[in-house]
């Protein structure tokens, strides 16, 4: 970028409630000896960028701070990484409140219009600095800001707890956060202050995302491929919470893979690691996928199944009341997802989950057996062998399998395909990307049969729960399904037989 950053950091920004603010200054973590005494700066930052919003597409963000009589102009990038924000800021002291854009132009990617820059948001922020010492070879600076950002006549309020590892193994800020947690309820936060209040200015819903592409380096061992597969998994998970929370289906669905992909990763590391931690995190994992899970089934019947069935020439009228009922289930089902995502054992599974991998990548032993010391490329191809396996067997009577079977049988496909998508990156490119076609064609056809018999079955569970005769709609409704599995059925042995003869490019 031409000039060197005058910081740089990687915290962990934990987003408090408002009883969760007040409980940390009574921590015992944050009082002496085990904290330095507290130092509180009052910061006044106002955002600027161009109409175009030139600087945010850049990936930077200007602020102009005053704090006392102090004026700070800073540009700053972040990007999320794992659990944590990685922060780049450079700094200029100014003489006034008004940003000054020749200070700029060795760093942006692009010249900015000399009077094209307007205020965005304003963040007015009381910090809290503190130097932490949970252990004698731990030191962790913990910075709280608590305050408001303004856009206009919208705001809404900051009370984060960043956390920066000065000392320590590279899983102490994750445990520190997870005993804290147990007495403090707080939410992992992967937006920057910018984000949040570009977001506020433009009135925007957060917006969800999918999985990104795993770089891991051809060298890496199994256990430093863990941590960085692990990272990944989180990241997935965690940036898609606000998203669903603010009522996105998508945001919902992404946050499910992502629970499955992180099962499907123990699985797919399961021949090396601890037993005992892996029965652990598997059994929390599963737990919150079924909360997940029933808001995402009842997304997918409410918004995608009900209204395929009621298309013309079909009767609309004859699903009325089967909607409504439906529509107050997956109410509830959502209801359950947003006290699962604030619940403790969350949070703790997902913190633990990523000190566990980060202490593993310097000691191989923490994970499980000394093979994680061993590069991955050496040892994925058997790892892959065994989920191939599986799939052969659940599907080798597959013109004979009952909705059961097939479902399993979806299920060690769905397993294999994102076990090649953590390893791809080892292999050919050309030849996995074929193979992952070929596995989610079949699973693409599996899901639509699984679909046609769980949907009629979701119906089913209503009745007990209305007194309106839901009968006629869901005999509608089996009909209409009856005729989707017969389709999936039609092409499974197609798709099955591509499948199989697809070579093992591992």
């Amino acid at each position: 970028m031409g000039a060197a950053p005058a910081r740089q950091e990687t915290i962990l920004v934990l987003s408090l409630t408002g009883g969760g603010a007040n409980q940390l200054d009574h921590a015992r973590e944050f009082q002496p000896p085990d904290a330095s005494p507290p130092a509180t700066r009052h910061f006044l930052s106002r955002y600027y960028d161009t109409v175009s919003s030139d600087l945010a597409q850049a990936g930077f963000s200007l602020r102009v701070t005053r704090s006392g009589n102090n004026i700070l102009q800073t540009l700053e990038t972040t990007q999320a990484s794992g659990l944590s924000l990685q922060k780049c800021e450079w700094e200029w002291p100014l003489l006034n409140d008004q940003p000054d854009l020749s200070l700029l132009p060795v760093l942006t990617p692009k010249p900015l219009p000399p009077s094209g820059l307007r205020e965005i948001f304003v963040a007015d922020l009381k910090r809290i600095v503190r130097t932490l010492q949970p252990a004698p070879s731990t030191t962790i600076r913990a910075s709280f800001d608590e305050g408001t950002l303004g856009a206009g006549a919208a705001s809404e309020p900051v009370r984060d707890l960043a956390l920066e590892a000065l000392s320590g193994d590279s899983g102490a800020t994750y445990r520190f956060a997870s005993h804290l947690h147990a007495r403090i309820p707080f939410a992992i936060s992967l937006d920057s202050l910018a984000t949040r209040g570009l977001r506020l200015a433009s009135g925007n819903l957060p917006a969800s995302e999918k999985p990104g592409p795993i770089e891991l380096p051809a060298t890496a061992s199994g256990a430093a491929a863990f941590r960085l597969l692990v990272a990944e998994c989180l990241h997935h998970l965690v940036i898609n919470q606000p998203a669903a929370l603010a009522g996105s289906i998508e945001g919902v669905h992404q946050m499910r893979v992502a629970i499955r992909r992180l099962r499907a990763l123990l699985l797919l590391y399961k021949p090396v690691l601890d037993p005992r931690h892996v029965a652990q995190f598997d059994h929390n994992l599963q737990r919150i996928g079924r909360v997940f899970g029933q808001a995402r089934d009842w997304d997918v019947f409410c918004a995608e199944l009900l209204p395929d069935a009621s298309r013309p020439p079909a009767s609309t009228d004859i699903y009325n009341g089967l909607k409504s009922v439906a529509a107050d289930r997956r109410h509830d089902a959502h209801d359950a997802f947003i006290k699962e995502c604030g619940g403790h054992r969350y949070t703790a599974t997902v913190l633990d989950l990523a000190a566990w991998a980060e202490e593993g990548q310097d000691k191989p032993h923490r994970l499980g057996r000394a093979k994680l010391a061993r590069e991955l490329q050496d040892l994925a191809p058997r790892w892959l062998d065994r989920l191939a396996r599986r799939v052969e067997t659940r599907g080798h009577n597959i013109a004979l399998a009952n909705d059961s079977e097939l479902h399993l049988l979806r299920k060690s496909i769905k397993k294999l395909r994102y076990g090649i998508e953590f390893t791809d990156r080892l292999f050919s490119r050309k030849k996995s990307r074929l193979y992952q076609k070929r596995c989610k064609a079949l699973q693409d056809t599996l899901g639509r049969i699984n679909d046609s018999s769980t949907s009629v079955q979701l119906a089913k569970t209503l009745l007990r729960s209305t007194k309106i005769d839901l009968r006629p709609a869901i005999s509608a409704l089996a009909r209409h399904q009856k005729k989707q599995r017969q389709s999936g059925v039609n092409e499974l042995a197609k798709r099955w037989k591509a499948y199989r003869r697809e070579a093992r490019f591992w």
